[in-house]
């Protein structure tokens, strides 16, 4: 006979959460990564931020050794496409519906981490996707709170 599965009660996936960094959130309260995308798209945002961070300081050294313009320029597009991929990895995270408490939980982590961040802007031009990723987080909350 199959083992019933067992699945962790909110206050465990809360604990876990806080003992866990947000960026390093594979697992939470025995809820794996792999069963929500929300890890996944979270995971690629940071990669992209990475890529895009890196490629910044290259294009900043490269100007303050005062290289000839075709090197600035090179710089300037590979950051520009860098920094191209890291705000539509972010909008994508910020679009992506968690499936599980722990992702919801994660989605909201992120949210914050991004309207405190240090590309965060008080003044944004696009409050949608912050509301809509605030909005599916707290679906899959209700959801779990009403069963």
């Amino acid at each position: 006979m199959a083992e019933k599965p067992i699945t962790p009660s909110r206050r465990a996936m809360l604990a876990g959460l806080a003992a866990a960094p947000v960026a390093g959130l594979p697992v939470i309260a025995g809820t794996v990564a792999s069963d929500d995308p929300i890890f996944a798209a979270i995971a690629e945002q940071r990669r992209c931020n990475a890529l895009a961070d890196e490629a910044l300081v290259a294009c900043i050294r490269i100007i303050e050794e005062d290289a000839a313009q075709d090197a600035i320029e090179e710089a300037e597009d590979a950051f520009s496409e860098k920094n191209k991929a890291y705000f539509d990895a972010e909008i994508a995270a910020l679009s992506t519906r968690p499936m599980t408490f722990a992702g919801a939980l994660a989605l909201l982590a992120f949210l914050a981490e991004h309207l405190e961040g240090p590309h965060s802007d008080p003044g944004e031009d696009y409050p949608e996707p912050l509301l809509g990723a605030v909005h599916n987080a707290l679906a899959v909350i209700q959801r779990e709170a009403q069963s």
